[in-house]
């Protein structure tokens, strides 16, 4: 790697290992916690207020139901339709579910600032700008 990182982030991809149980060499600050790490459902609710709680992040502007589905038991077809979609799909797995991914770049800036700041990049009606 051509970059140092800073103990801030080496504790929130420490904290998001943990949670996942992926080793840390396999978590970048760019992946997401829905596509790349397999967080979705009652995870996706337990590692953010794990993640509020552990960093003291104001987490009251957070829609976590934009962020993760529910929790739901895979059907036949949709194990089907995953193994035969995915391998030629261009889009995320998020785009798929209609979700907006959250990245481990999210959890690091929020807890830099101390509260959720993804959020604070989407408009009153719900939809994201780009981040700067």
């Amino acid at each position: 790697m051509g970059w140092i990182m800073d103990s801030l982030s080496e504790k929130v991809i420490s904290f998001v290992s943990d949670f996942t149980r992926i080793p840390v060499d396999r978590i970048k600050e760019s992946s997401t916690l829905f596509g790349d790490l397999g967080v979705d459902g009652m995870d996706g609710d337990e590692i953010l207020e794990e993640f509020a709680r552990k960093f003291s992040i104001d987490m009251r502007h957070c829609r976590i139901d934009q962020h993760f589905g529910p929790e739901l038991p895979p059907t036949f077809f949709s194990l089907i339709r995953g193994l035969f979609n995915q391998p030629f799909s261009r889009t995320t797995p998020e785009e798929r579910a209609g979700l907006i991914p959250i990245t481990v770049t999210d959890l690091i800036e929020s807890a830099r600032r101390g509260y959720w700041w993804f959020c604070h990049n989407q408009s009153s009606d719900g939809s994201t700008s780009a981040k700067s």
